[in-house]
């Protein structure tokens, strides 16, 4: 089964799905795991904690701002992309 078609049938069987990324995560991981009752007390816990995230894509973009205006809170990607770059385009300029 394709990832859409999992998405398509937990979108048909939890309807909170339809509006929440979170919720659509939480039953997507849920559906994809065969839980022990342990496991499902566990995930209880753990379902609680993403209901109360934000959303992934206001962190990731909130991540990306605050590493454009502040140089110290970038990684170790950030100068071997940089790096990268210039050697693309150092290699394309010359052509």
């Amino acid at each position: 089964m394709t990832y859409t078609e999992r998405v398509e049938l937990i979108l048909r069987k939890h309807l909170p799905s339809r509006d929440s990324d979170n919720e659509l995560f939480i039953a997507w991981m849920f559906y994809e795991s065969n839980l022990t009752e342990e496991q499902k007390q566990a995930f209880g816990v753990l379902k609680e904690v993403i209901r109360s995230m934000p959303a992934l894509e206001s962190l990731t973009r909130a991540r990306r701002s605050l590493q454009a205006n502040n140089a110290y809170l970038r990684g170790e990607n950030y100068n071997k992309r940089q790096t990268r770059e210039k050697q693309i385009r150092k290699f394309y300029s010359n052509k």
